[in-house]
């Protein structure tokens, strides 16, 4: 019986996301391409993400909260298909800057709406014994959809002009809320968001896709709790570990906001510029699939505050070669740059939202994860902002380097607090 459960989630649940995953990464890598097409500058691309993010954050919020009231796994997801698809259309049918970023935007939502549902759906299709297995196939599926994405879209590329792409990502939309109306079901019996925080392998692979989880909206006496934790030192794992996660997340945005700007700069081809995000995610793969089962499930603030280090180095690695690298050999640094990022990024998402969950206290996750989601997308907020602007003044080498200081900073508030300690544990 299991096992027939079993195969009917990896059906339901599985498939419908690898489409649409493969729609939502060629677009995101597609976006400042066509904006760059229509002459527009990095600053339009960072507006662009940052459009993005503020149609991300308050997704999960809203729609978990609907998945909890309706009971409805199934029809959430079906909606979030029906506005990529919409969505992609849009970009289609129109040559507008503004009407690109605004269906960019609706693209970031409908990637939020399908986080909780999905997520839930594993948690209640399968035996608790089977979920962290289900978390990785789900992990697993939606990253074949990223590189099926994104491989489609260095090939187009090849032979296709720019903005016909979006065809082939209607194409996968398409086929996203097709297998969706077909194959998903919701289950008898459901369970509210809450289960996902006391399930360690459910709080971080859901964190993992998206570092923005609400229980319910933070109010202000949360933030001042966690001030109020900052200020001792035997409480202050908490705000440590946020404060972390928040550089972190700043530098994300800050990085990758101007890079496709940058390569397209140095005259780099849009396939080539297709073929450097296709290796990132390749190497966050392998993070996942090798070097993470090397660590056999360790988590600690040192190979946390280790891989920031990697990062960090990455990152200014990159600042320095676009000094010195113009041309079409950028292609090659980015190459290079894109392995240490690549392969540190999995092992810190997985270990700073682990070393948050272990932290957290009995009774009050529901505000601490608040303050911590909202803090991640405030930053992926500023991040885009702060890049578009720093880019277009100051030049891109000085962009980077202000990724790699934050990744640093990042790094040394962990290894300041926890030195070579044990990590927090649950209280």
């Amino acid at each position: 019986m299991l096992k027939v459960d079993a195969k009917s989630s990896k059906r339901g649940i599985f498939l419908p996301m690898v489409p649409f995953n493969a729609a939502v990464s060629a677009i995101s890598t597609l976006v400042p391409l066509s904006i760059l097409a229509l002459g527009g500058s990095v600053i339009d691309v960072g507006f662009a993400l940052v459009a993005y993010s503020l149609a991300l954050v308050p997704a999960p919020l809203v729609w978990g909260y609907v998945c909890d009231v309706t009971g409805s796994r199934r029809k959430v997801i079906v909606l979030a298909a029906v506005i990529l698809l919409a969505s992609t259309v849009t970009m289609y049918l129109s040559d507008s800057i503004i009407t690109i970023v605004l269906a960019f935007a609706a693209i970031a939502h409908a990637t939020g709406m399908v986080s909780p549902a999905s997520n839930l759906l594993v948690i209640e299709s399968l035996p608790k014994a089977d979920w962290d297995r289900g978390y990785v196939t789900l992990s697993w599926y939606s990253m074949v959809g990223t590189v099926l994405g994104l491989a489609a879209g260095m090939a187009w590329e090849l032979f296709f002009p720019l903005t016909t792409f979006l065809l082939a990502c209607a194409v996968f939309a398409a086929a996203s809320l097709a297998a969706s109306v077909i194959m998903i079901r919701d289950p008898p019996m459901t369970i509210e968001r809450r289960t996902i925080l006391v399930n360690p392998q459910a709080f971080v692979a859901r964190l993992a896709q998206l570092p923005l989880l609400f229980e319910r909206l933070p109010r202000p006496s949360d933030f001042n709790s966690v001030i109020r934790l900052a200020r001792k030192e035997l409480t202050r794992d908490i705000p440590v570990i946020i404060l972390s996660s928040t550089l972190f997340s700043l530098s994300l945005n800050v990085f990758y906001t101007c890079y496709t700007p940058y390569l397209k700069a140095n005259e780099l081809t849009n396939w080539e510029v297709y073929l450097t995000s296709l290796y990132v995610n390749g190497m966050n793969a392998v993070a996942s699939r090798f070097v993470l089962g090397r660590l056999k499930g360790s988590v600690t603030p040192v190979i946390a505050s280790g891989a920031l280090a990697v990062r960090a180095i990455g990152m200014l690695l990159a600042a320095v070669l676009a000094i010195f690298v113009v041309g079409k050999a950028t292609l090659y640094s980015t190459l290079l740059t894109y392995t240490l990022l690549g392969l540190a990024y999995t092992i810190i998402t997985v270990n700073l939202n682990s070393l948050f969950y272990k932290a957290l206290p009995a009774g009050r996750q529901g505000g601490l994860l608040g303050v911590y989601s909202a803090s991640n997308g405030a930053a992926l907020f500023m991040g885009s902002l702060v890049s578009g602007y720093v880019s277009y003044y100051l030049g891109y080498p000085i962009t980077f380097f202000l990724g790699g200081i934050l990744v640093f900073l990042s790094a040394a508030v962990l290894q300041a607090h926890f030195g070579g300690g044990p990590p927090p544990s649950e209280e």
